[in-house]
């Protein structure tokens, strides 16, 4: 076997590992890109839970502020009758 022939079994024999490498690298990637990813969707998946629990909130104020509002009409509602009443 001369020179050549060795050089070029060594090289072909690199070759595979070095793909291998680079596969591992691309995986490794891959795995911190979805990591990464992952984290994000926890992040938005918080924000999504305040947002709904803001939302109840604000829901729940909405209803305050109606039956006050109900309340307050039917006073006034009572009063103009009252003046109505107390008029005539």
């Amino acid at each position: 076997m001369d020179i050549n022939t060795a050089r070029l079994r060594i090289f072909v024999k690199q070759i595979p590992r070095s793909r291998v490498e680079v596969l591992q690298s691309r995986v490794e990637v891959l795995q911190s890109r979805f990591e990464v990813l992952q984290s994000r969707f926890e992040v938005l998946q918080s924000r999504v839970e305040v947002l709904q629990s803001r939302f109840e909130v604000l829901q729940s104020r909405f209803e305050v502020l109606q039956s006050r509002f109900e309340v307050l009409q039917t006073l006034s509602q009572r009063d103009r009758v009252h003046r109505c009443v107390g008029v005539a």
